[in-house]
């Protein structure tokens, strides 16, 4: 009998450990390092100047990178993400530094009712979005993060350029992680806007094996679209952390948005 692994790319790749191997502890040449934390979160304090008993969510918090300076800076923090094992890091880090941060295992489809309206902010950071096969489970994620927002409350969003990303795309690299070779190819479909990467992993034992990644990445006017219809008005776009000008070259698109009041 065959027996059929039915898990998502993202299940895959985030319950085996990889990304935070691979992304985040690497010896080599991490892509998520302290510097870049530091400039993401002094990114957030800039683009919501909130009192700092103003609550939060992290939505996708991953290992709480993000969650944890926030919540010592004094804001009321909570983190979601769908993969208990990050979950288990970050609440180990919070303990260790005396946090008290609600750490929420779900999806980021469905911020608990419990938020409905209870939310000063909700933060959505590092191409933590457009994961979805499907656009209106991608809409799905949006429709929460503004059910979950009191009116005039804000959502900040960083995701790729994709017309950045089409003019220095290249389509296969390597690296070196310790003894590990991890090779890098990537493919972007025109008929559906996503960026499918492939990672052939190689250990130092000669074992192979890979994961998939598959993101839908968006223009702004896309993404305009998808927060006007979950009740969000996008009021500033930036095209890096530094909230330089968003451009055709800028390497990020960063977009804060705001609750609509009701009429």
């Amino acid at each position: 009998m065959t027996i059929t692994d039915t898990r998502t790319w993202y299940e895959e790749l985030f319950h085996s450990g990889d990304y935070y191997r691979f992304w985040v502890g690497s010896e080599n040449r991490p892509i998520i390092t302290e510097e870049r934390t530091r400039r993401e979160v002094d990114l957030v304090r800039a683009a919501l100047p909130l009192a700092t008993s103003s609550r939060i969510l992290d939505l996708c918090c991953g290992h709480g990178r993000h969650s944890i300076p926030l919540a010592r800076a004094g804001y009321v923090v909570a983190g979601l993400d769908f993969s208990r094992r990050d979950l288990d890091i970050a609440r180990g880090a919070a303990d260790e530094n005396g946090l008290d941060i609600d750490w929420i295992e779900a999806d980021m489809r469905e911020i608990p009712a419990a938020y409905d309206g209870q939310l000063d902010a909700v933060i959505n950071m590092f191409t933590a979005f457009g994961y979805f096969d499907e656009e209106a489970e991608n809409q799905r994620v949006l429709d929460s993060v503004g059910r979950a927002l009191r009116p005039g409350g804000r959502f900040l969003i960083e995701l790729p350029n994709l017309s950045s990303r089409m003019r220095l795309f290249r389509d296969r690299d390597w690296e070196e992680h310790g003894d590990t070779l991890m090779l890098l190819s990537w493919f972007y479909d025109a008929s559906t806007g996503r960026m499918n990467d492939e990672l052939r992993i190689i250990e130092a034992d000669g074992t192979r094996r890979s994961q998939r990644w598959s993101v839908r990445l968006y223009t702004y006017v896309e993404l305009t679209s998808m927060l006007q219809k979950a009740g969000l008005s996008p009021i500033e776009v930036w095209g890096d952390t530094d909230r330089t000008e968003f451009n055709f070259e800028s390497r990020r698109m960063i977009v804060l948005a705001e609750k609509n009041y009701a009429p």
